[in-house]
């Protein structure tokens, strides 16, 4: 059972990824990969990797290689490999490295773009400048994440307070 609708669009992103590593390699089933393949894999994955599909930061490295090992528990107890070969592979160390906020002279930069990027829009999103505007300003201001921000609710405005619970954590 997958669960939320974002769990399952996680899971549907890194089969996509799997998927299209595997034909690049011309591996058609999954009982010919091995632990060496995915390690070598695993050493292709970077920021500014060669191909697409491997291009992952240090980060969403650790947690592909979560459900890429949570993938082949799956595959051995469903009974398409009688071997895992993920066991081998060791944890990735997330970075440990904070976003930085942008200062005055690059936020107002930002403004500026969102600006100058919808005026050269068409459709839609040429008027879109001040919904993106808002949506900096509310992350400026309140240090949320973005999917946060996007999916507030007007009753989380309370008084001058925004009150709500995250997305990714649950945290008030």
């Amino acid at each position: 059972k997958i669960g939320s609708k974002e769990t399952a669009a996680i899971y549907k992103t890194a089969a996509k990824r799997i998927n299209t590593w595997a034909t690049d390699q011309n591996i058609q089933n999954i009982a010919d990969i091995t632990a060496d393949n995915l390690d070598e894999w695993r050493g292709l994955w970077g920021e500014k990797a060669e191909k697409q599909y491997n291009r992952i930061g240090p980060t969403s490295q650790s947690h592909f290689q979560g459900y890429l090992k949570r993938f082949f528990r799956y595959a051995v107890r469903t009974g398409f490999i009688s071997t895992n070969p993920s066991l081998d592979l060791k944890p990735i160390t997330k970075s440990k490295k904070r976003t930085e906020m942008l200062n005055k002279i690059q936020f107002r930069e930002l403004l500026a773009a969102v600006q100058i990027f919808c005026a050269a829009q068409t459709g839609m999103l040429k008027d879109f400048t001040k919904e993106l505007v808002a949506l900096f300003l509310v992350q400026r201001w309140s240090g949320m994440r973005i999917l946060d921000c996007l999916m507030l609710p007007r009753t989380a405005l309370v008084g001058d307070n925004l009150i709500t619970n995250t997305k990714k954590t649950g945290a008030r």
